[in-house]
């Protein structure tokens, strides 16, 4: 009869507790008023928010209030909040959405108006663009883009580092990504790179951005050449499949260096190698994919890392035949 007992008041006690913690998380406000008055209450010592900018403050003090909202953005355990701050039902992430909620609470302290409408539909257009059918052909490509984004008049008064800090996170970088589908558009790819050089999938939307670019300033751009450099590149990092000495061993570590090919500019990966088998040997054994192994001292190995014109000597000894070891 004891044991029973004991049972009951455990599963009494871990009820109550369970209660308890959904009761606190699920203290969710209904109204904008409400959402500013239960964040006062959470930060009461605040007096930051209103001595920093907002950029200084969501970088560096925001973090915890984001959290908090982001418990409270929840469409199935608080539908009636949603609807009360966005009544025209646009479509974004909850992740948008509590930043966005951030900067309201932040104008709110600063005495700033904020329009959270405006910022709602502008949002759900990076979330969820609606984009056009996809392009078959680089030229295909630029009268797509031109059609879709023909409010960005500002690109040809930019400098490419300019137009990267502007539009790599806008929604005509996420236009291009959404483009570069190997499934559903494969065509494209063999298109524009008909030579199906090695390319990351990284680094495809980049280039096609510095494409546009240079298309828009009326700038001629070898596409091409740049696959080939990134293949360049990617070929590097792999590991060699011959070897000069039986008993070589990576030693887990790499570097890459720059050196202009054609009429560009690429970087090659190269792996370290040595021989624990042998003390007397202190020698390293660097393979590069595209230009062999060579053999260096410790000394000349480590001189070439600290030195500031690192690119030009390693290349220098990939240059020298008796550094060349196969």
């Amino acid at each position: 009869m004891k044991n029973k007992i004991g049972i009951v008041i455990l599963v009494i006690y871990f009820v109550f507790n369970l209660y308890a913690q959904e009761t606190k998380v699920n203290d969710y406000p209904h109204t904008l008023q409400e959402f500013y008055e239960k964040l006062d209450e959470a930060f009461p010592d605040n007096t930051e928010i209103t001595s920093m900018s907002y950029h200084n403050w969501r970088s560096f003090k925001s973090s915890p209030y984001w959290k908090l909202i982001l418990n409270w953005v929840d469409t199935k355990g608080n539908p009636v909040f949603l609807q009360n701050i966005n009544p025209n039902g646009y479509k974004i992430d909850e992740g948008s959405c509590s930043y966005i909620l951030c900067e309201c609470y932040w104008s709110y302290k600063n005495g700033i108006e904020y329009d959270l409408d405006s910022h709602f539909r502008e949002q759900e257009a990076i979330d969820f663009p609606k984009f056009p059918s996809y392009p078959h052909t680089l030229q295909d490509f630029y009268e797509k883009l031109d059609a879709e984004f023909s409010d960005c008049t500002d690109i040809t008064a930019m400098s490419l580092e300019e137009f990267f800090n502007k539009y790599s996170f806008s929604r005509l970088r996420r236009c291009i990504s959404y483009w570069l589908n190997y499934k559903e558009n494969d065509i494209f790819f063999q298109n524009i790179n008909p030579k199906r050089y090695r390319v990351h999938k990284e680094t495809y939307p980049a280039l096609l951005m510095e494409c546009y670019w240079s298309y828009k300033n009326g700038i001629d751009y070898d596409l091409e050449l740049h696959f080939e450099c990134d293949d360049r590149y990617l070929n590097s990092c792999d590991e060699p499949t011959k070897f000069p000495l039986t008993d070589l061993e990576r030693d887990n570590s790499y570097f890459t260096f720059k050196y202009e090919y054609k009429d560009s500019t690429t970087h090659e990966a190269v792996i370290d190698y040595r021989r624990p088998s042998d003390p007397t040997d202190s020698n390293v054994y660097l393979y590069s994919y595209h230009f062999g192994w060579i053999v260096l001292t410790e000394k000349e190995y480590n001189d070439m890392l600290r030195s500031p014109e690192r690119d030009k000597i390693i290349w220098d000894y990939f240059q020298t035949k008796e550094k060349i070891v196969f």
